[in-house]
């Protein structure tokens, strides 16, 4: 099963890019694994009922918005 964040573009507050290339699922939500230009990896837990939880400082690029692409919190760590 796949909800379609594999293949997205990330980006970081920090400057850092890179690709989301895999999802783990788990119960009550998702992990989202980015491979990071130059090697590195991070991940970004999204809950479905709790509080993010992973790697703040993350974006996803959105091609088809309904505005224009652009860039999306990846995540509500908050």
């Amino acid at each position: 099963m796949s909800y379609g964040w594999k293949g997205k573009k990330a980006k970081h507050t920090d400057g850092r890019e890179g690709v989301i290339t895999k999802e783990d699922f788990y119960f009550g939500g998702i992990a989202l694994h980015i491979n990071i230009e130059g090697g590195e990896q991070d991940c970004v837990l999204l809950n479905a009922t709790l509080r993010d939880r992973g790697s703040p400082g993350w974006s996803w690029w959105c091609e088809d918005f309904s505005s224009g692409a652009r860039w999306f919190p990846l995540g509500d760590h908050n």
